[in-house]
């Protein structure tokens, strides 16, 4: 089972999520593999399955209560519901079992700017920064955080624009020249 399950990740990694869940389907026939249920979780996900991804994520919570990656994934297909209470418990349970996922302060970062929580939504998306200073499009959008707190965003949505994120371009453009 796991070499069906590592095959499925690689799926995944490649964007190729029917194929992960084909490969996924023969795991999980083989074994109950938690960890197999949050990647087809992922996977369902990625397809904008969100009835089979939140059920994968919730099967993989019963045998394993402390999958911060399973809780990533129903956060993530309860903010594209716009759930967003909903997603931010799911992100906060996260968080609580990996204090260390630059993916998931992001995530929660944008669920708080779409509360209108902007003061959270910074916070989130600075810590996402520090722990990853490479991810560029939460400098836009923690640009966007800084314009609506009517702070100085000019040098999060520079980085941003320089690394070609679209709408940090038009930003820039419109709030720093």
């Amino acid at each position: 089972y796991k070499g069906f399950y590592n095959r499925g990740l690689l799926y995944l990694k490649n964007n190729q999520p029917r194929e992960a869940i084909l490969t996924l389907n023969t795991a999980l026939t083989l074994y109950p593999y938690s960890k197999a249920y949050t990647a087809r979780a992922s996977a369902y996900y990625m397809l904008g399955d969100y009835a089979k991804s939140l059920e994968d994520a919730q099967r993989s919570i019963e045998t394993e209560a402390n999958n911060a990656k399973a809780y990533f994934v129903i956060g993530n297909c309860y903010n594209d519901m716009n759930r967003l209470d909903d997603a931010m418990k799911a992100y906060n349970k996260s968080l609580e079992f990996n204090g260390d996922d630059p993916d998931c302060y992001f995530k929660r970062g944008i669920a708080s700017g779409k509360l209108q929580n902007f003061e959270a939504c910074l916070s989130d998306l600075s810590t996402c920064i520090t722990l990853k200073p490479d991810y560029y499009e939460a400098y836009y959008w923690r640009g966007v955080a800084k314009v609506n707190l009517k702070q100085n965003a000019c040098d999060d949505l520079r980085i941003a624009a320089l690394r070609n994120i679209k709408p940090a371009v038009q930003a820039f453009n419109k709030y720093c020249r």
